[in-house]
């Protein structure tokens, strides 16, 4: 994927399975191509599209929270949870970093399984994909999740969706 630098990414805990199955759409279009992407990993599969374009979250450090216990009360006993955002400025968008930021340890996710979608124009997604992965792998460590990995052209999608529904005991 990326020259010179390995990413480490865990094996699903939750392939194949029917529980509980989110994404998390940290795109201002609730219907571009971040979910595109989401819709194609997820195909077959019952879930819910949360998106954060939705939900008021303030800058860290305004005083309150807003809308962020909202949101992360629909993602609470998930099994599998899809980050999808979009680059801009060669990293995440604003509405993930906000989100990430007000982030406390918990463990209403915990063991739960972590796929991230990086969806961008540019050829080479390899500096966003290094960016997304070091502040989704901070969250991993809050959360307890299983980071499984990241998908930032179709490829990488299918190889995605096949640890999403390839039983464990046959990867």
């Amino acid at each position: 994927m990326i020259k010179n630098i390995e990413l480490d990414f865990m094996a699903p805990q939750h392939a194949a399975s029917t529980g509980k199955t989110v994404f998390l759409n940290a795109s201002q279009h609730t219907d571009g191509k971040t979910v595109e992407m989401a819709t194609e990993l997820l195909e077959g599969k019952d879930f819910e599209q949360v998106n954060l374009v939705d939900y008021q979250i303030p800058l860290l450090g305004q005083g309150h929270r807003g809308d962020y216990d909202q949101v992360f009360e629909k993602l609470a006993g998930a099994q599998t949870l899809v980050i999808g955002t979009p680059v801009y400025w060669l990293n995440i968008s604003a509405h993930l970093k906000n989100f990430l930021e007000h982030t406390v340890r918990s463990e209403a996710l915990a063991g739960a399984d972590l796929y991230a979608i990086v969806q961008g124009s540019r050829p080479n997604q390899d500096i966003p994909v290094v960016a997304t992965y070091g502040g989704l792998t901070k969250l991993t460590d809050r959360l307890k999740l299983n980071f499984v990995g990241i998908a930032s052209n179709e490829d990488e999608l299918a190889d995605l969706r096949v640890k999403m529904t390839t039983p464990a005991q046959v990867q």
